[in-house]
């Protein structure tokens, strides 16, 4: 599977890598032992591109600075720059503090930003809350 990761051109050819469907064994079951209406059972597309963005890409890029493979790290920024924003709460947040995000890799970045600043209140050592902090204070 990492050959056919590394040797994918664009987003599409890894989401047709990861959409995978369940065994047989699972179009009848939804817990072990216990049968359920049969159905197929594959992972959604939403699902498969969170599995994209927060572990293949890195992943990936991780890989590629082990090897020394420098193709694959910009491969990596390639992809998450072409990869759709991610929509949740989070990001919803800054969405409503009026900074949105154009691609995936600018939601891992505001995700980052919020896990490692915000939320332990660093403010004045992020470039974002060095920004506001600057701002004139507005009256009432």
């Amino acid at each position: 599977m990492l050959d056919r990761i590394i040797t994918a051109g664009e987003i599409n050819d890894l989401a047709e890598i990861l959409d995978v469907a369940a065994s047989d064994y699972w179009y009848q079951h939804y817990r072990f032992g216990l049968p359920s209406d049969s159905y197929a059972k594959r992972i959604g597309k939403e699902a498969i591109l969170t599995l994209i963005i927060n572990a293949v890409i890195p992943f990936l890029f991780f890989y590629g600075r082990q090897q020394g493979l420098a193709f694959l790290c910009e491969k990596s920024l390639y992809w998450m720059e072409k990869c759709r924003p991610e929509s949740n709460r989070i990001i919803r947040g800054w969405q409503d503090s009026g900074w949105e995000a154009c691609n995936a890799g600018e939601t891992q970045a505001l995700l980052h930003l919020k896990k490692n600043y915000c939320d332990y209140k660093k403010c004045v050592n992020c470039g974002i809350g060095q920004y506001l902090l600057r701002q004139p204070c507005k009256t009432l």
